[in-house]
């Protein structure tokens, strides 16, 4: 499990936006229909994973690029860090927005319990 959360993280670090649109995708397709299949329960609890590993460095990364833009940075970064917040918070919102939904993909206890860790670990944006 280690291996893989790094691994996550290390795809996260090295383009966060793309990483969060690829997952929010997935949670929000998963997250559509009356009907699930278990497939599709497995298949939302591995999105809500990859989302869950990552969502605490992305809440930090938003504290802290908030902090220093605030800190002395020039304007323009301050925008550039304030659009990057906002992209990530979107992408945060965009997800529990979907599981707000109470989808049938989440009646899988499996998949319930990553939805929840998930939520546990979003800080609000």
């Amino acid at each position: 499990e280690t291996v893989l959360a790094d691994a996550l993280l290390a795809c996260f670090t090295s383009h966060p936006e793309y990483y969060l649109a690829s997952c929010t995708a997935a949670v929000e397709e998963f997250c559509t229909g009356e009907t699930s299949s278990e497939q599709t329960s497995f298949h939302l609890e591995a999105a809500l994973y990859c989302l869950g590993v990552v969502a605490e460095e992305a809440s930090l990364g938003m504290t802290s690029s908030s902090q220093s833009s605030t800190e002395a940075a020039s304007p323009d970064r301050t925008t550039s860090n304030d659009t990057h917040n906002n992209s990530i918070c979107r992408f945060l919102e965009r997800c529990t927005a979907s599981l707000a939904r109470q989808p049938p993909s989440l009646s899988n206890p499996l998949t319930m319990s990553q939805a929840c860790r998930f939520v546990r670990k979003v800080r609000v944006c």
